[in-house]
């Protein structure tokens, strides 16, 4: 095994970084973002449910009791709910990312991949 590492490729080892690369960006897109967009997705749903049932008016109610209800209303209500749970989601997923891309970087350069083939392909595949 010792000597198949001596002796790859700059080729071989470009491809086992990219190789790699891509399975950590698709396990902190699965670590984070989606469990996200899904709770995101839930919670909106929630409150959709609750603005078209009439439990929730997004902009208030007119003198008579009535609300508006409608595609903007509709919306707003979605965005509502799911903005809590998407802005700390995502910067948590940005953070998450640059580590990875970061540690990503520092491993394969020690293994021999070269820095400017690093430098260029973290952000394309990352």
């Amino acid at each position: 095994m010792a000597y198949r590492e001596e002796t790859k490729r700059p080729v071989d080892r470009e491809l086992d970084a990219l190789h790699d690369l891509l399975a950590r960006a698709r396990r902190v897109r699965r670590q984070a973002a989606l469990p996200t967009l899904l709770i995101a997705a839930a919670t909106a749903s929630i409150g959709v449910s609750a603005h078209v049932l009439g439990y929730w008016s997004v902009f208030g109610v007119d003198e008579d009791g009535r609300y508006l209800l409608g595609a903007v209303t509709v919306f707003a209500a979605a965005s509502l709910c799911a903005l809590p749970v998407l802005l700390p989601g995502a910067a948590v997923y940005l953070v998450l990312r640059a580590r990875t891309r970061n540690t990503w970087r520092i491993v394969h350069a020690r293994a021999g991949v070269d820095e400017q083939w690093l430098a260029e392909n973290v952000k394309r595949y990352g």
